[in-house]
Parts: C-alpha cells; sequence; structure tokens
C-alpha cells in the first residue's frame, strides 16, 4: 500500500531534510512563524492536515519508519472500526493494536 500523499513541513531544520523529502517524492512544506499559544509539533502537525488532500492522516517524525506492510496494517485496522491513536513514540514498534483505541469510527 503506498499512501496518497506525504507532506514533510520542515521547521527551519538546519540540515538536508527538505531536499532528501522533496527528491523523495514529498511535498514539501516551510512552516509558517510559530503563533502565540501553539507548540512546534502541533503547529507542523497542523499545517501539514491543512494543505493535504485525504481524510485520514498518520504523523511521524522525520527518524521515525514503519515495518515494510506497516501502512497497511495502520489503515486495515482503522477500518475495521479498532480505532487508534498513539501521542508518544514507541521504540521497536510493530504492531498497530498495541497503539491506544482512544479514538474509534
Amino acid at each position: 500500500m503506498k499512501p496518497r500523499e506525504v507532506i514533510v513541513v520542515d521547521d527551519h531544520s538546519q540540515d538536508a531534510t527538505p531536499e532528501i523529502a522533496w527528491k523523495g517524492g514529498c511535498r514539501v512544506i516551510l512552516s509558517e512563524d510559530l503563533p502565540e499559544g501553539w507548540t512546534g509539533k502541533p503547529w507542523g502537525c497542523w499545517q501539514g492536515a491543512r494543505r493535504a488532500q485525504g481524510g485520514l492522516f498518520l504523523f511521524l517524525d522525520a527518524d521515525t519508519f514503519l515495518e515494510e506492510d506497516g501502512l497497511a496494517k495502520l489503515v486495515s485496522t482503522y477500518l475495521e472500526g479498532k480505532g487508534f491513536s498513539q501521542s508518544s513514540p514507541i521504540t521497536g514498534w510493530k504492531s498497530p493494536t498495541s497503539a491506544s483505541p482512544r479514538f474509534s469510527t
């Protein structure tokens, strides 16, 4: 399974993240200035979500990866009505069902 789109919000990085993302086929958005009352991560996610074409979002940090069929597993779990959310990284996370089922359809 391939995502409809991959959006990378560049929050004024000092490395080659935007160039690497663009060369990899991602849509790169340069972050707007942080508004009062916002913090970095939620602001970056909000900017990406506002510009996304789809209605189902998966937010990952740049140093996060999914196993080969991870996206298909996440979408399948969601569509089965089990729902999922995760607010903090889990090192070595292998199963979409291990996330907290806070949201469901």
